[in-house]
């Protein structure tokens, strides 16, 4: 049988993992990876800016100047591709980036990614649904058409596929509690997604109960002059 199309949808860490599986069996699997950004790397991939995109979408990264991770790496690293052993057991968020660039090396996976390409549609187009346990056996197994969209400039395309996955993650859409009395506050309203250095921010009240708030305020800490 002819190698399964498929299409990736995201070149973060998941994404990657998925290109490195697909790419280790070219005898069954042809496939493409779709990144909207610039770079592969996904959340790992840190920027000043926030709100929007020079292209106009929302920022994805919710990676913070100082960010010094939560896990250790050996609970972080894949399976097949260790950190360096000279690596501490928390680390900064470049030394994650580097990794994760240098994995996509190591694998040749820069080659099967599309960058600056958005992910516009994702439509079913076999007409009769087939049982997942035969789906990739079956010569009416699932298709499904991936329209595209170059953010160079290069216009748009559409391509059939017969398999699709998602790994765009679940980091990058900030979700925003109800606070009685938010609306009369007069001081700045700031979601944690959006924070990226401490010292616009000393002496300002903090609000919230999550980890990532317990680090944000180890990092303000320094900058209180009280």
């Amino acid at each position: 049988m002819a190698p399964l199309r498929v299409a990736v949808i995201g070149a973060g860490p998941s994404g990657l993992i998925a290109a490195r599986m697909l790419a280790s069996r070219p005898q069954d699997f042809d496939f493409e990876v779709y990144e909207r950004g610039h770079n592969i790397g996904g959340t790992w991939v840190y920027t000043e800016r926030t709100g929007l995109t020079e292209d106009g979408f929302p920022v994805h990264s919710s990676i913070y100047k100082n960010l010094i991770t939560n896990l250790p790496t050996d609970v972080m690293e894949f399976p097949d591709f260790p950190f360096p052993s000279d690596s501490k057991k928390f680390i900064h968020w470049k030394e994650v980036q580097d990794y994760i660039f240098a994995y996509a090396d190591h694998f040749n996976l820069r080659k099967h990614v599309q960058l600056n390409t958005d992910v516009t549609s994702v439509k079913r187009i076999t007409p009769n649904p087939v049982s997942s346990g035969d789906a990739h056996q079956s010569p009416n197994r699932p298709q499904w058409s991936v329209r595209t969209t170059a953010l160079q400039g290069e216009g748009s395309e559409e391509k059939v596929f017969d398999a699709v996955l998602v790994c765009s993650g679940h980091f990058s859409v900030p979700q925003y509690p109800d606070i009685p009395g938010q609306e009369s506050f007069s001081g700045v309203q700031l979601h944690s997604h959006d924070y990226r250095h401490p010292e616009p921010y000393a002496s300002k009240y903090s609000d919230g109960s999550t980890c990532r708030l317990h680090y944000i305020m180890k990092d303000l800490y320094p900058h209180d002059p009280k």
